[in-house]
């Protein structure tokens, strides 16, 4: 018995159309794509980033680093971590680790634009566009490297596009109420659906 109503029989186009009317809290096809567009997006914006430094020129960035009270020897290596980390991240190798070390420059950008206001159009530019950066990169520490990461993990629930969603119903030899379970998808460790629950024996109704 199978208790997949929605299963992937429909794809391409007609499959996109119809997933934008379902309010899944996770959509186990379309997600990871969506993390792979997240995570090209963080990527780029710290390899931008950071060779702005070197455009603007290096002394411009060691002096916005004396003016913030932090010392400018860290100018050089924080244009590598930036680049290093972007590259990572857009690649998906250790998304998690290097978003998540990437946090730190963003929560020090926020507090330097803090006194300037929420604008990000203000003089100095605020932290209107740190802040959403930074909560971005938060969502893709907790959401994992998504599609064509160059690495992933079987440890934890990473859904691969190219994996068929396939789900069983499996009832217990147990007396009634029977235990509604299903079955992880083939070659992951993820478990999709609700969680089990119970089943009425033919004539019985539940409380």
């Amino acid at each position: 018995m199978s208790i997949d109503q929605t299963r992937d029989d429909s794809a391409g186009a007609p499959g996109l159309f119809a997933v934008l009317f379902n309010n899944a809290a996770v959509d186990p096809v379309y997600a990871p794509y969506g993390i792979f567009l997240l995570r090209v997006a963080v990527g780029i914006d710290w390899i931008v980033h950071a060779f702005l430094k070197t455009y603007r020129g290096m002394n411009t960035h060691e002096a916005l680093l004396a003016k913030n009270g932090i010392t400018p020897l860290l100018a050089w290596p924080t244009f590598s971590l930036e680049v290093i980390g972007g590259v990572a991240i857009l690649l998906g190798w250790y998304t998690r680790q290097w978003a998540a070390f990437l946090l730190v420059f963003l929560a020090v950008v926020v507090w330097v634009k803090w006194p300037v206001g929420w604008l990000y159009s203000n003089t100095g530019g605020g932290w209107e566009y740190p802040l959403f950066w930074l909560m971005a990169q938060a969502a893709l520490v907790l959401a994992g490297s998504g599609a064509f990461a160059l690495q992933t993990t079987r440890g934890g629930c990473e859904i691969q596009p190219s994996e068929r969603l396939t789900r069983e119903a499996k009832v217990d030899r147990s007396p009634w109420p029977r235990r509604l379970r299903l079955s992880p998808v083939a070659g992951s460790s993820c478990w999709h659906g609700e969680p089990a629950r119970s089943i009425p024996a033919p004539g019985r109704t539940t409380a």
